[in-house]
């Protein structure tokens, strides 16, 4: 088996697996508008302000490559909207969020992933998912992952509001390379691993940089379908 070999693939969970459920950023931006609203602020300016800290928060990860918790994000929102909670109401619309969340839950963002999964994961590739956090933490993502009867395949997941630290950063994909190594044997070296990811700064840069193999998709002309090519040397028949 040559140093290329693909033994362990890791997943980007956003844009990559899956996708928003505009269902629950329309029930968001109502909730806000209807009870978490004393400027009398429009449905529009709602959804920019969600929008501008996203963004922002996203631009400092990267500079910092540290990682802003969901709940800094929400207190930040609740204070753009005009209010000044207190850390019970912070805790109380957190969950009310969440449950929003979960009613509307994120959307596969490819019909074939399972059986892709289910192949890689029948072939003896380890899997594991590898992501950044925002307003949403990364024990909520699992109950989707759960849910849409994925959670099996992975062996582990790295999320940025776990480790405090985001991807680009080295540290983030260092800890993908340690839990690697430690239930495959079969990997000796970081080209052992490919991660897939949609970011090309986050994913594809970050991990490139560590050592990693990479493939980008649904940001490009690839989707998950063509993780079997010619340039991922997988253990078995691409075809």
């Amino acid at each position: 088996m040559d140093n290329n070999t693909i033994l362990h693939v890791s997943f980007d969970f956003w844009r990559t697996l899956f996708k928003s459920n505009k269902m629950f950023s329309n029930a968001r931006v109502n909730l806000l508008y209807n009870e978490y609203n004393p400027l009398g602020l429009s449905v529009d300016k709602i959804s920019e302000i969600i929008e501008a800290i996203g963004e922002k928060i996203d631009k400092i990860n990267s500079i910092t490559l540290e990682s802003i918790s969901a709940s800094e994000m929400n207190a930040d929102l609740l204070i753009n909207v005009g209010l000044n909670p207190n850390f019970e109401d912070l805790k109380i619309f957190e969950k009310r969020i969440t449950d929003l969340f979960l009613e509307y839950p994120p959307i596969l963002y490819n019909n074939i992933t399972k059986v892709i999964l289910e192949k890689l994961f029948e072939s003896n590739i380890t899997l594991s998912l590898a992501s950044n956090t925002a307003f949403i933490m990364g024990d909520t993502l699992d109950l989707v992952l759960k849910d849409e009867g994925l959670l099996n395949f992975f062996k582990f997941q790295k999320y940025s509001d776990k480790l405090n630290r985001s991807k680009p950063s080295k540290d983030f994909f260092n800890s993908v390379y340690k839990s690697a190594l430690s239930l495959n044997e079969r990997i000796i070296l970081k080209s052992n691993i490919l991660h897939v990811g949609d970011n090309f700064l986050a994913d594809i840069q970050g991990a490139s940089n560590f050592g990693f193999k990479t493939f980008q998709i649904n940001s490009n002309s690839f989707s998950i379908n063509d993780i079997f090519n010619e340039s991922n040397n997988f253990p078995f028949s691409n075809k």
